[in-house]
């Protein structure tokens, strides 16, 4: 099975669907449309990945679809996790991918709810139909790391921090990191 998984956002918003999307990778063909720098870390567990801002693209925001079509024209299943208030990006995808099953979904669930984000991503991809369980997905992730055979091999004695955000409020002061 073909599915097109849209999510833009950054690094964090990338990292919160791997647990999913490793769940997913051996069971289906799939093309994540994102945004750098997450694209180079899904690489390993997609078929295909593909820059939001790159060309063609922007057809998803127009209020008139466009004659030309989108970088991705045929899938057996769509899936976006956008806010479109307008119905604008379901629009545009029903005109470019026609008789295509299309979900869209929050980008992150309702606030004040307890669950994990990537928790949740993964119960949205379930809920289309997708073989992907949220429970095992985290669990996978939680207890072997992102490994498959053809990912990079593990750096050994190795940890990388990601100290920034694009919201002030969510970054720890640098006297923080500076004592770790």
């Amino acid at each position: 099975m073909k599915v097109m998984i849209i999510r833009p956002g950054a690094l964090g918003d990338t990292l919160m669907l791997l647990p999913a999307l490793v769940d997913l990778s051996q069971k289906a063909t799939i093309t994540y449309v994102g945004r750098q720098p997450g694209l180079g870390v899904v690489e390993d567990y997609v078929h295909s990945a593909m820059d939001l801002e790159g060309h063609g693209w922007h057809r998803l925001f127009m209020k008139k679809p466009h004659g030309e079509g989108l970088p991705v024209s045929k899938t057996d299943l769509a899936i976006a996790f956008f806010g479109d208030e307008d119905g604008t990006i379901r629009k545009n995808l029903q005109v470019y991918l026609p008789n295509t099953p299309l979900h869209i979904f929050p980008s992150f669930p309702k606030k004040g709810g307890n669950i994990h984000v990537a928790k949740y991503l993964a119960q949205c991809l379930e809920s289309t139909g997708l073989p992907v369980d949220p429970d095992r997905s985290m669990k996978a992730i939680l207890t072997k790391g992102l490994s498959l055979e053809t990912a990079a091999p593990v750096i050994q004695d190795k940890m990388v921090f990601h100290p920034g955000s694009g919201d002030p409020k969510k970054n720890h002061p640098p006297d923080f990191w500076l004592n770790l």
